[in-house]
C-alpha cells in the first residue's frame, strides 16, 4: 500500500473527510460533472465514483505511477464509467467541463506561478456556473511552522502562502475567491471557493 503512504497516509480518514465536506456544503448530486484536480490514487474518487452517474467524474494528476496503484488497489470493484488523465501541465482538455472542481492540498505542494499556471488553464474549460474548491497551507494559521518555499513545485514539499497572494494571483487571472465558512480541514488547511469573474 505504498500509494496510500505517498499520499499523505491517514487514507480513509482524509477521503471521507472530503467526501462528507463536499456532500455536505456544497449543492453536488450524480448528475453534477465533478473534477477531481490531483486525484492521486482516488483517495477521495473511490467514495465519489459510486456516488456519481457514470462519466461524471473527472480525475487529473501527474503522477502515472500513484494513478495506476489507485486504478489496481482502490477502484479494482467499482463498475462506473469515469475518466482520468495523467499529465503534468494541467492539461484539462480530456474534461468536457464541469459543475465542481476539488483541488485538496494541491496548492499546499504548489508555486505562485504554477498555481497561476493551473487557474488559467482551469479558466478554459470553466464558466460563471462553475466553482472550483481548493485547500492550502495559510501562513497566518500555521504559525511558526512554515520555511521559506521551494522555488520550485514538488509533490513531496510543504508550502505555506499567504492569503492576499493567494487571492491575487487568482484576481490576476480573471477568478474571485473566498475562504469557506467552514474551515474544519482534517491538516488545519484554509478552504477556499473560486470561480471565474
Amino acid at each position: 500500500m505504498h500509494h496510500r503512504r505517498y499520499v499523505g497516509g491517514d487514507f480513509e480518514r482524509i477521503g471521507h473527510w472530503q467526501y462528507k465536506y463536499i456532500r455536505s456544503y456544497t449543492d453536488i448530486s450524480p448528475q453534477t460533472k465533478f473534477l477531481d484536480i490531483a486525484c492521486g490514487c482516488f483517495r477521495l474518487g473511490k467514495l465519489m465514483i459510486p456516488y456519481l452517474d457514470n462519466n461524471c467524474y473527472f480525475g487529473i494528476d501527474s503522477n502515472r505511477e500513484i494513478v495506476g496503484a489507485g486504478l489496481e488497489f482502490e477502484l479494482k470493484d467499482i463498475n462506473k464509467d469515469f475518466n482520468v488523465s495523467v499529465n503534468s501541465n494541467f492539461d484539462f482538455s480530456f474534461c468536457s467541463g464541469y459543475d465542481i472542481a476539488w483541488a485538496n492540498s494541491l496548492l499546499s505542494h504548489l508555486t505562485l506561478h504554477d498555481i497561476k499556471t493551473l487557474f488559467v488553464n482551469l479558466k478554459s474549460i470553466s464558466n460563471e456556473e462553475n466553482t472550483c474548491y481548493f485547500t492550502y497551507f495559510d501562513k497566518e494559521r500555521t504559525p511558526g511552522r512554515h520555511r521559506g518555499n521551494s522555488d520550485t513545485s514538488h509533490a513531496r514539499k510543504d508550502f505555506y502562502h499567504d492569503w492576499l497572494d493567494i487571492k491575487d494571483t487568482l484576481v490576476d487571472v480573471g477568478w474571485n475567491c473566498i475562504k469557506t465558512p467552514v474551515q474544519n480541514h482534517p491538516r488545519h488547511q484554509t478552504i477556499v471557493c473560486a470561480k471565474i469573474t
